[in-house]
């Protein structure tokens, strides 16, 4: 063995000198969103699997998740596949759109999955999925860190394009909300005829989308809760609405409505027995999928 052999081994401190030049990378490094609705209260779920096993102590640091109108402070983490490995709640920074976690006292292994979910409140503005990167520090030895791009699944979310993708967010409208009538006659029945399409699906089911019409003041129709309905081409909306004589039509979602899907909805109200003007009418829906909220179209 020669001298420069044998000192080599003499200066060999173990697997941590080894270490001191490993980059913690992710072998996993994926990111979603459950609604790109503004203003909307949203679940972000990241997966994550580390190349090096991470201790007690360091720390995951996940940048680029900006326009949130979530302040900056502590932030709770939803209940996931990581158990207490990434503790209960993160270091949340608003501007930079940063969530620090800290690696409990058991670690993470090397190669282990762990699913994070947090919620943000998505903009009130609609803005494209901005870059997003994960990275990994250790809290006791000097290791360099590895900052990486997170993966999105790019795919279309209740009927908006890139929608899974973290912070895709649009201000949803209906596209198309035209009104009219069969009759102007006092004291007549009146069919009422709307037209709607939403940039956007209305979903259906146990907490199914509804629909609000405002503003048809004057009618004679008493308040009930199975006004009749008539459509055209659609089934979306059952067959009866909720009517409240101020004015008010509440419809909801007997089926999905994809997004830019017009559908023909006619009633009958019983017009005032005065003369009167048009009133100002205007629609909007409560957007929900299964039990939760994903958002709203707002009245116009």
């Amino acid at each position: 063995m020669t001298a420069a052999q044998k000192a080599a081994i003499a200066n060999y401190n173990g697997p941590a000198a080894l270490c001191s030049c490993c980059v913690y990378g992710f072998t996993t490094r994926t990111i979603g969103q459950s609604t790109p609705v503004a203003s909307a209260n949203n679940t972000l779920s990241a997966t994550l699997a580390p190349y090096h096993a991470l201790a007690g102590g360091d720390t995951v640091t996940i940048s680029g998740l900006t326009g949130s109108q979530t302040p900056s402070g502590s932030l709770a983490l939803r209940a996931g596949s990581c158990g207490d490995k990434l503790g209960s709640q993160g270091a949340w920074t608003q501007g930079a759109g940063q969530l620090v976690l800290t690696v409990g006292a058991g670690g993470l292994a090397a190669g282990a999955s762990c699913v994070v979910g947090f919620d943000l409140v998505n903009p009130a503005v609609a803005q494209a999925s901005p870059a997003v990167s994960i990275e990994a520090d250790a809290a006791v030895d000097a290791h360099d860190v590895g900052r990486e791009a997170m993966s999105k699944n790019g795919s279309a979310l209740y009927g908006v394009a890139n929608g899974t993708d973290p912070l895709t967010v649009m201000v949803p409208t209906f596209s198309t909300k035209a009104i009219g009538q069969s009759t102007p006659v006092s004291g007549a029945t009146n069919t009422i005829t709307v037209s709607l399409a939403a940039d956007i699906d209305l979903a259906a089911g146990a907490f199914a989308t509804s629909v609000t019409i405002t503003g048809l003041t004057g009618s004679a129709t008493s308040t009930t809760s199975s006004l009749a309905l008539a459509t055209a081409a659609c089934d979306t909306f059952g067959a009866t609405g909720d009517w409240h004589s101020d004015g008010t039509l509440t419809l909801t979602l007997a089926a999905t409505l994809a997004a830019n899907t017009e559908c023909v909805i006619s009633f009958a109200l019983t017009n005032p027995s005065a003369a009167q003007a048009s009133p100002a009418v205007s629609v909007g829906a409560a957007l929900t999928d299964g039990s939760a909220s994903i958002g709203a179209i707002a009245a116009a």
